[in-house]
């Protein structure tokens, strides 16, 4: 008897044609916020570490509560979310190594479009003053380290 473990379903033609651009998108983004935070020479200040190790921590527990979330909630019959966020998480469990055959974009893509409306308010959010220069900064870090974890992820599995 021959058993088959649960896949990820295939990227259909529009997946295919969103996910490298949201990839895009979200790099534009990340370029466009190195070029907005080099060059504010004001932003330099002894709370930026702080800032940054808290936008850190805040993408670490944001990506453990999405975790927790699709593989305690919901059903993978649901309208979009169900084969395109809980399906994924829960073959993970039961088939760690289908995380392996996933491509770039599959393993990146949906991230991406997640995360570009967290890069564009970074980028959006006035930053005149320090408190908005926190808050841009906070915003843009855990965009930025959002983007990797699936990536990342696939590695540690390698």
């Amino acid at each position: 008897m021959v058993s088959v473990a649960p896949q990820h379903d295939e990227l259909g033609s529009v997946s295919r044609f969103i996910e490298p651009a949201s990839i895009i998108v979200a790099a534009g983004l990340v370029i466009a916020l190195g070029f907005r935070f080099l060059f504010l020479t004001d932003m330099i200040a002894w709370w930026m570490p702080i800032v940054i190790f808290v936008g850190i921590c805040a993408t670490d527990f944001s990506s453990g509560m999405i975790h927790w979330f699709a593989d305690t909630w919901g059903s993978e019959r649901m309208p979009i979310l169900g084969r395109r966020l809980l399906h994924p998480f829960r073959v993970h469990h039961v088939n760690p190594d289908d995380l392996l055959e996933r491509d770039f974009i599959d393993t990146n893509g949906d991230v991406a479009t997640v995360v570009i409306p967290v890069l564009l308010i970074a980028l959006l959010v006035p930053i005149e003053t320090n408190v908005q220069q926190s808050f841009a900064l906070f915003v843009a870090i855990i965009g930025i380290t959002g983007l990797p974890t699936n990536q990342i992820h696939q590695w540690a599995h390698m």
